[in-house]
């Protein structure tokens, strides 16, 4: 799994390049309960214009159920700030799906400006979308369709699940 990951291609593609002389064992985590896992990166902040998701961005990893990876490209986030408390609060591990597109009420991943990514709650209207923290005391970011072509603003994923330690 971690190869097929590192060579940016599905197992199913690994296997036809192995010939049948060559043998390989998968290595299949469980947690605690026997279900079974995979491990995603931590991304502390990511940044538009390069490859977020390369391993020099990697500030750790997180196991998440097999059943939710089946399909996705995941990755998972640290969250800085209190945006989006008290739902999200700082330290919390964010797991995100990428994609480039959200459903209303979705809790989006956005880089504004190719600057840090920020996690908020989207809206989507005729014209613009509007991206609003949870916290009372931070305003919500709206962009038209032209704005987001040209400061620009850059839907990365949608939040899946979220993981704390306490």
């Amino acid at each position: 799994n971690e190869l097929a990951y590192a060579m940016n291609i599905s197992i199913e593609e690994l296997l036809k390049l192995l010939n049948k002389n060559q043998t390989f064992e998968l290595n299949i985590k469980t947690d605690a309960l026997g279900n079974p896992v995979v491990s995603i990166p931590i991304l502390g902040t990511v940044k538009a214009g390069y490859d977020y998701l390369a391993q020099e961005n990697w500030i750790g990893a997180v196991d998440v159920d097999k059943k939710l990876a089946d399909g996705n490209e995941l990755f998972a986030l640290k969250v800085h700030g209190d945006s989006m408390s008290p739902v999200l609060i700082e330290d919390d591990i964010v797991i995100i799906k990428k994609q480039d597109d959200f459903e209303n009420g979705d809790i989006v991943v956005a880089i504004v400006n190719g600057d840090e990514a920020t996690i908020k709650k989207g809206k989507k209207s005729e014209n613009s979308i509007l991206l609003q923290p949870l916290n009372p005391s931070y305003e919500p970011l709206i962009f038209t369709y032209d704005e987001m072509k040209t400061i620009p603003v850059k839907i990365i994923g949608i939040v899946k699940q979220l993981k704390r330690e306490f």
